[in-house]
């Protein structure tokens, strides 16, 4: 029997059957459904070998359509189900097989974290949280934000509203200030009340606060200032350079910001120019570049830019008025991608000691920049060029497609003419931030950060003089959250960096031009951390990645090389020649997935005694089973294993290995294999379950297995009255949640408990507890312990004191018919009777009313709005005032969806958000999703009648009336698009919209030109729990040749989130047919 193939690595003979499948769900909860993709080369025809659960393989016949077959089934069962696809021709076949590890719903509180991760100074940071594993309990969330790498909690989010029907639950927190730009890493606790465990994940830079966009001026004819001209040439100027203008329009809108404009012009045949000083621009400046409105053909154009300091005579800061918190941002204001051709050395070539500059790709229009080569032919280098003593920089929401060498160099290479660059004089480039950003289809590095080499320089320099010099350094050198794809040599070269952090990358088919020396994944030599990336479908090894002058750290990684590299390369020779150990740089790698031919190669002199691997799983087609000779460590796995995913998957019952998922199952070995504690996290962010059970790798199990001794007694968690945050008395109840043979506890109110004696532990329930005298937040600390072993110490707070009302925060929402959802946040002991809102920051004139679950306002006017609101206790005790903003408008929140299309009309879509004229154009095929005029999704409407696709589409001698110049209330291509329903008897169209409940009103227009008026005949129906309801048709209305007329209908949506429309002809009394039209259904949130 052939054997398989999986994502192009062929292990069958040419000719014969391949075939490669993965699954949607590797690990579903019992009653899901998962879905199977499988596709072929060769085969003609297929079969099924399935498990769900129930003890049986099912064997079924495949139905291959162009080379592609899939199969669902609902699981009843938990195990680990096995799932074989196999393709056949007339000579051989090729069986696939995959493992589904099918579980039952899970009692301990497991979820994902997802962010909106790029928010700007001024916006609304967003989190969600969503359960998983088939979790349900009811469960107590926090989240939290630090700043990168910090310890002390920076915010707590606010959730937002109820979690929804797929247990999501939303936070959130405002980024108001300038000051508040920066990385953050999330931290969230999620407590199930009912065990009082509680889970941890923790993800590291999830959010990035970016600088806000000055405001652009109404008029930007008039109302600036030149700060400075630039020269250059242009394809229209006859040879003849001609003068552009920097210009600047201070404090837009009295929003503290500042505007600025400079066109990119075509320039010299390198498209070259003079640079443009931006340090003339003052701090908080917005500079929007424009592409030469007079140039008629595509050109290649730079953004060749420079500081007031020339990096010839100094490195001193060359942009003096910008800072971090008041930065210079280079960005766009097109509307779609903006599309960047360059040529020569750079479509961004920076010079003169720049610092505190922005590349902001995502621009006034959220969308990106697109950096590609104008034309292969002509020469082309890398695409930024950051140079020239640059420090301070950031760039993000940029795509670097292309280019002759690397998508980003950045350093100023070491000159023996310019000593104030080199390390000795104490010259470095900080915080170069590069984050959201793709890399594809590079000559050579994606990124190309630090020079070279790391060594000492000799030469003579102007003056005649011998001088040794070395590189600068890079200091805190952020590279995450970025994609890198078909890169010609390495994606990441980073060299002279210390502080670095790299992580959250994906690199997918490195190292293409597989050129000696440089075809590595990582070809580095700095101190700091790679964590959390994922290489994949690669052309090379891991790389010749190193410590630099102190520490590197390896972990948390997914790292596959080409089948037959080497994971690493490391030559280190002593200057000496003779034998050395170096006590200094450490080196560690752990809990990582490395496959590759072998681990390492290892040339060189000199040994280490700080190098260590350890828990990482070694998956080497040599069968290596010892570490590299540089290394100490334990707790590592070997397999030998070239490309029988399958025997892989099966050994350490992971996901799919062919497809690099190598999430384990709870009962993988690897849950258990390794034997430090060096990694808190997972790669998932999970903190750590247990106390003294390692994972190997970078995952911990699906979910947490119970079973597994964990070696010491561990206190998982205090509870006091039951998770309550106050208490009126000075009793409580505690109680402790623990693993391990527990005889002993002991509770007190100091951190060491040293003063508290022991007691025997009396059966399960809660233990009465005494608190301290004196109203304030108590802490209460617990420990237990065996006969021989005593756990961790845990604590819990717990508020004594008639704690006062207190408004934390008001949250808007909404803002459609200028009314906004008011939600008061408030803490305390007490509830709030009444409130107060209003648009004047001391709310004179506001009158207190009944404090509801549903408080609404409703603005003057439309625009941005701050409103003020207070709260009031039973007793009369009034809290702080405070405010929240949110822009409204006098539009309501509505859908417009445009019946009678065709998918071929609309490239194959069940659906097309046309944006011109803010509907859904759709093709009643389905069930098809149609959108809120903002672009957003609102539902879906399912069809459920039998008529044909043919007849869901208009037809030209039953269309819509139009007007012949678009004057009508929507453009004629809407208004002649209908659905028509014709018969001589009863007849309907049928179909099922899902929508968020609520109030809606439900406007009908129906327009035909056919010859017959059918008011007497035509009905609308609306079906509402079994409920239904005839939409009124007036007197003299008729459809027929309709332009301005609509029916309307006001319903309330169940909690379901659905009700039936039909509209069609009934019960017709004379000869002949009618016809129903429906054009435009308009659903109109109350």
């Amino acid at each position: 029997m052939a054997k398989e193939i999986y994502t192009g690595k062929l292990k069958v003979q040419i000719g014969r059957v391949q075939a490669s499948a993965t699954v949607n769900n590797y690990f579903p909860v019992v009653g899901q459904t998962v879905r199977i993709d499988a596709s072929t080369k060769w085969g003609k025809t297929s079969e099924w070998q399935t498990q769900n659960g129930s003890g049986n393989t099912v064997t079924s016949a495949g139905n291959l359509n162009l080379n592609k077959d899939s199969k669902e089934l609902t699981l009843s069962a938990a195990g680990e189900l096995v799932q074989k696809f196999i393709a056949r021709n007339s000579l051989t076949e090729t069986v696939v097989s995959k493992m589904v590890y099918a579980m039952h719903p899970q009692t301990l509180p497991y979820f994902d974290v997802t962010a909106n991760e790029i928010v700007r100074v001024g916006d609304l940071g967003t989190v969600t949280v969503a359960l998983k594993n088939g979790y349900t309990g009811s469960c107590e969330i926090t989240v939290k934000a630090y700043k990168e790498n910090e310890d002390a909690v920076n915010r707590t989010f606010n959730q937002i509203g109820r979690p929804t029907i797929d247990y999501k639950y939303g936070f959130s927190s405002s980024f108001s200030e300038a000051s508040e730009r920066g990385i953050y890493d999330i931290e969230v606790d999620v407590k199930d009340t009912s065990s009082g465990v509680t889970f941890t994940k923790r993800i590291n830079k999830l959010i990035t606060v970016i600088p806000q966009l000055c405001p652009k001026p109404d008029d930007v004819s008039t109302g600036y200032e030149v700060v400075s001209t630039y020269n250059s040439l242009t394809t229209y100027s006859d040879g003849k350079g001609l003068t552009f203008e920097l210009r600047l329009w201070r404090n837009v809108k009295n929003s503290g910001l500042n505007y600025a404009e400079a066109i990119l012009p075509s320039g010299n045949s390198s498209a070259s120019y003079d640079r443009i000083n931006v340090s003339l621009l003052p701090e908080n400046t917005t500079l929007c570049l424009k592409v030469d409105p007079k140039e008629t053909n595509r050109y290649p154009f730079r953004l060749l830019i420079k500081g007031g300091i020339s990096s010839g005579i100094s490195a001193e800061n060359g942009t003096p008025s910008f800072t971090f918190a008041e930065p210079l941002v280079i960005t766009h204001d097109t509307a779609d991608v903006f599309n960047w051709p360059w040529i020569s050395y750079g479509a961004i070539n920076t010079a003169d000691n720049m610092r505190n500059i922005v590349v902001d790709g995502y621009g006034y229009n959220d969308t990106s920049v697109k950096f590609n080569t104008f034309d292969d032919s002509l020469y082309h280098s890398s695409a930024l060029f950051l140079v020239g003593g640059l420090s301070d920089f950031e760039i993000y929401g940029v795509n670097i497609s292309g280019s002759g060498f690397a998508g980003i160099s950045a350093k100023t290479d070491p000159d023996k003419n310019q000593p104030w660059y080199w390390r000795e004089n104490g010259f470095e480039c900080k915080n170069l931030k590069v984050h959201h950003c793709t890399f594809e289809n590079t000559e050579g590095e994606g990124v190309y950060i630090g020079y070279y080499g790391t060594g000492a320089i000799t030469g003579t320099n102007n003056g005649g003089e011998k001088v040794t010099f070395h590189p600068h350094i890079l200091r805190d050198l952020r590279l995450y959250r970025c994609k890198f794809l078909n890169t010609g040599l390495d994606p990441v070269q980073i060299n002279n960096s210390v502080g670095v952090e790299v992580c959250y990358l994906d690199i997918e088919k490195a190292s293409y031009k597989k050129e000696l020396n440089q075809s590595s994944v990582f070809s580095c030599t700095m101190d700091g951390k790679v964590y959390n990336c994922k290489v994949w479908d690669n052309y090379s090894m891991i790389g010749t990645i190193f410590p630099f002058m102190s520490s590197l750290e390896l972990y948390n990684n997914i790292f596959t090389c080409d089948k037959d590299s080497m994971g690493f390369s490391w030559t280190n020779w002593s200057e000496s020649n003779k034998p050395e150990t170096n006590d200094v740089l450490e080196y560690k790698i752990y809990n990582n997935i490395i496959k590759a031919r072998i681990i390492a190669t290892v040339n060189g002199n000199i040994s280490y005694s700080n190098f260590v691997m350890n828990d990482n799983v070694f998956i080497t087609s040599a069968g290596d089973t010892t570490l590299p000779s540089l290394f100490a460590g334990s707790g590592n796995v070997f397999l030998q294993n070239n490309e029988e995913y399958d025997v892989l998957d099966t050994y350490l019952n992971v996901a799919d290995s062919a497809n690099y998922d190598y999430q384990p199952n709870y009962n993988s070995l690897l849950v258990s294999a390794g034997n430090s504690n060096l990694t808190e996290y997972d790669m998932r962010g999970y903190k750590r379950w247990y106390s003294k059970i390692y994972h190997c790798g970078p995952l911990m199990g699906i979910y947490k297995d119970e079973s597994l001794p964990d070696a010491s007694v561990q206190l998982l968690s205090v509870l006091l009255n039951g998770g309550t945050p106050s208490t009126l008395s000075r009793n409580i109840s505690v109680t402790l949640s623990y693993r391990g043979d527990v005889t002993r506890y002991r509770i007190g109110e100091n951190a060491d408990l040293s003063s508290v004696s022991w007691k025997d532990l009396q059966g399960e329930g809660g233990i009465s507890f005494v608190l301290s005298e004196g109203y304030e937040v108590k802490t209460v600390y617990a420990q237990v312990a065996t006969a021989t072993e005593e756990s961790n110490i845990s604590s819990a707070t717990i508020s004594y004191q008639e704690e006062p009302l207190s408004l934390d925060s008001i949250t808007l929402s909404g803002g459609y018919r200028n009314t906004a959802i008011v939600l008061f946040n408030f803490s305390g002991s007490f509830v709030p009777t009444r409130y107060r809102v209003g648009e004047t920051a001391d709310l004179s004139g506001a009158n207190w009313l009944d404090y509801s679950d549903n408080i609404r306002y409703t603005f003057g006017s439309s625009g941005n709005k701050t409103l003020y609101g207070q709260l009031q206790d039973m007793d009369g005790n009034i809290t702080d005032i405070k405010s929240a903003t949110i822009t409204v408008t006098a539009e309501a929140h509505k859908a417009v969806i445009s019946f009678g299309w065709t998918k071929a009309l609309l490239g194959n879509q069940n659906q097309v958000f046309d944006e011109a004229n803010k509907l859904t154009r759709q093709a009643y095929y389905g069930n098809p999703t149609f959108y809120w005029k903002d672009g957003v999704v609102a539902g879906t409407m399912a069809k459920n009648d039998s008529m044909s696709n043919t007849s869901s589409s208009m037809v030209e001698g039953s269309k819509g009336a139009i007007t012949g110049d678009n004057s009508g209330i929507y453009p004629d291509e809407i208004l002649e698009r209908n659905i028509i329903v014709t018969t001589s008897s009863t007849a309907f169209r049928d179909c099922t919209v899902n929508i968020a409940p609520g109030r809606y009103n439900l406007r009908f227009f129906c327009s035909s030109i056919t010859a017959r008026d059918p008011a007497a005949y035509m009905k609308i129906r609306l079906v509402i729990d079994e409920n239904t309801t005839e939409v009124s048709i007036p007197s003299g209305y008729t459809s027929k040749n309709n332009l301005t007329d609509w029916l309307e209908q006001e319903i309330a949506v169940p909690v379901s989130g659905n009700f039936r429309l039909l509209w069609g002809i009934e019960d017709v009394a004379e000869s002949g047919y009618f016809a129903c039209p429906l054009n435009i259904v308009e659903i109109e949130e109350i």
